[in-house]
């Protein structure tokens, strides 16, 4: 939590809600009460960082065979 709602600051919506699902109940409702109000605009440098930090995590997991990532097309 502590890293996705800097990461999910200045995203389109529509990215926003394919990530909420994902969470659970608790943790969604607490990232949803800090994003009331985004309107969005030029990533900050600490929403840069919590991007690179998930993303990071995101690779180190698929190669340690934990999640399967999809490839872009």
């Amino acid at each position: 939590t502590e890293q996705v709602i800097p990461a999910l600051r200045g995203m389109p919506a529509e990215f926003k809600e394919c990530v909420l699902p994902a969470m659970g109940a608790r943790p969604r409702r607490m990232v949803e009460a800090e994003l009331v109000g985004d309107a969005g605009g030029e990533p900050t440098k600490e929403a840069i960082v919590a991007r690179r930090v998930i993303a990071d995590l995101a690779l180190t997991m698929s190669s340690r065979g934990e999640i399967a990532l999809a490839m872009a097309e």
